[in-house]
């Protein structure tokens, strides 16, 4: 049943060891309007708690990323759809189904790839609207726009969450100049992942699932999947659509 997200429900304080700078994070960019970004979904605890993102790829699919879904359930988690704040609007849609990449490796992070069907048929507005997965293999050199509710301050053991919608521009990577900078770890960059620009004390919970546009084509040309340590001023690793776009279309167009 859909219906809308009313203030009052619980609120979460998040941990996690991110150094860095509030103004150098990730999400540290501008507030995004309503019915800017009405592909941006929400990934919600069933007592109303963001913990991830994803974008939304036709009238009943969400994609995100296997490490957000792989130990949930229908019957703990939720979608908010044309959310820009955290906990007060939105439309919620409950989950029919979880659809996770059978190769995911939770242990590499391969493959990090998973699909929500909404239990009813989402109804577009100018709030909530689907967007076109690309189908580009990106490789360094251009700018994609990322939206998230992730971290915008840090103490030590606290993470501080933003109520509104933030976005900012990225530059990506070659993906063997990632694997350069990664060195040892350098081996979890497959081909089918797509890295970006890193600061220091970036990213962490809850940004994963975060869709990136090209703003060139309003495509999704990737969400984002992990980070080193949260904020060691290394590439942000993201996976790409391009790489899974026919295994994500056999299951939404049917």
């Amino acid at each position: 049943m859909r219906i809308i997200i009313f203030l009052g429900l619980c609120s979460a304080v998040l941990s996690a060891n991110i150094p860095g700078e509030k103004e150098q994070r990730i999400t540290a960019g501008l507030t995004a309007r309503p019915g800017e970004f009405p592909y941006h979904a929400s990934l919600r605890t069933w007592d109303n708690v963001h913990f991830c993102n994803g974008f939304i790829a036709n009238n009943q699919w969400v994609v995100t990323v296997a490490n957000c879904v792989h130990d949930r359930t229908i019957g703990n988690t939720f979608m908010a759809l044309g959310a820009l704040h955290r906990y007060i609007d939105g439309i919620r849609y409950d989950i029919s189904e979880i659809v996770i990449h059978p190769q995911y490796e939770p242990d590499t992070f391969r493959n990090d790839i998973a699909l929500l069907r909404e239990s009813e048929v989402i109804i577009e507005t100018e709030y909530i609207h689907s967007i076109t997965l690309g189908s580009q293999y990106i490789r360094g050199g251009n700018i994609g726009l990322i939206t998230s509710w992730g971290p915008t301050e840090f103490i030590p053991g606290t993470v501080f969450n933003p109520d509104s919608l933030k976005f900012r521009g990225i530059d990506t990577f070659n993906n063997y100049e990632c694997v350069s900078l990664y060195g040892d770890q350098g081996k979890l960059i497959y081909d089918n992942k797509l890295c970006t620009e890193g600061f220091f004390g970036e990213i962490c919970v809850p940004d994963a699932g975060s869709p990136v546009m090209d703003t060139s084509d309003d495509t999704v040309f990737s969400v984002l999947s992990w980070s080193s340590n949260c904020g060691a001023e290394l590439p942000i690793v993201h996976e790409r659509i391009s790489s899974h776009r026919n295994w994500i279309l056999s299951h939404i167009q049917n």
